[in-house]
């Protein structure tokens, strides 16, 4: 069985990472890599097949308005982050569903307006639907 590795770059505690990678990770899913680094600019990330890359400014201040991708029924809805955690968060969970759909077998469009096998709504909305999850508890 393949594990998962981190690579973490960053001063924030791999252990946290570990959690949250627990916490937002999609069903199916194992064998994959995830390297979290430094960036001055917003946070962003990117993923497919086995690994995914996020980019974090820790200095930067919360809260942060999150605008969603441009298609589908999420098209123009605002978030906030609240904090490091909560952008960690968002942006772990929707770079994994990345690597879910990029995995031989994997289903397509598990949500409404989802088209092609690489779909950002699949991807906002999960991220988003593990933001929420993470607030209520």
């Amino acid at each position: 069985m393949k594990r998962m590795t981190i690579v973490n770059k960053t001063t924030i505690s791999t252990k946290l990472i570990r959690a949250i990678i627990d916490f937002v990770r999609p069903p199916g899913i194992k064998g994959f890599r995830v390297q979290i680094s430094n960036t001055k600019g917003h946070y962003r990330g990117i993923g497919g097949g086995c690994r995914i890359r996020v980019w974090i400014n820790t200095k930067q201040r919360f809260p942060r308005k999150l605008t969603t991708y441009q298609y589908g029924q999420l098209k123009g809805k605002r978030y906030y982050l609240a904090s490091l955690t909560e952008c960690l968060i968002y942006v772990i969970a929707h770079e994994l569903v990345h690597v879910r759909q990029g995995q031989k077998g994997a289903l397509r469009g598990r949500v409404w307006g989802a088209r092609g096998r690489y779909s950002e709504i699949e991807t906002e909305s999960y991220a988003i639907r593990k933001l929420r999850e993470f607030r209520k508890s």
